[in-house]
């Protein structure tokens, strides 16, 4: 804004309205930026206070074996689905850190590091 203000001084300009116009218009688009983003803010923070459902052993178990076979594969992209899917659920406090940890090796693209961890928690269920 400072720029368009200085070019006009530069060019010994009288008539300051069209650019007192144009710092109108960029204010009025900033405020609705901000707005916008101040929306989708308390829809992330109201969705992360919305209680979670504690997930089924069985459901758990059949996401923990695709985490598997696609990270075994290194299909990233479908890793990450499963991993938002898995996050959706509280999981218990037995699982919780080990869960923690693959889904912290999958964003980290440590896909050994996550089947080790789904494999650790096989072990401890069965």
């Amino acid at each position: 804004m400072m720029e368009l203000f200085e070019t006009a001084l530069e060019q010994e300009e009288d008539d300051f309205t069209f650019l007192l116009h144009r710092y109108s218009e960029v204010h009025e688009r900033l405020l609705l930026s901000i707005d916008t983003f101040k929306k989708e803010e308390q829809s992330e923070s109201e969705n992360e206070n919305e209680k979670k459902n504690i997930i089924e052993p069985m459901y758990l178990n059949e996401l923990l074996e695709q985490i598997v076979e696609k990270a075994k594969n290194r299909k990233a992209l479908a890793c990450k689905e499963l991993s938002v899917e898995l996050q959706k659920y509280e999981w218990s406090k037995e699982y919780k850190d080990m869960l923690d940890n693959v889904v912290l090796s999958l964003k980290r693209y440590q896909f050994k590091e996550a089947i080790i961890a789904i494999e650790e928690i096989q072990c401890i269920r069965y």
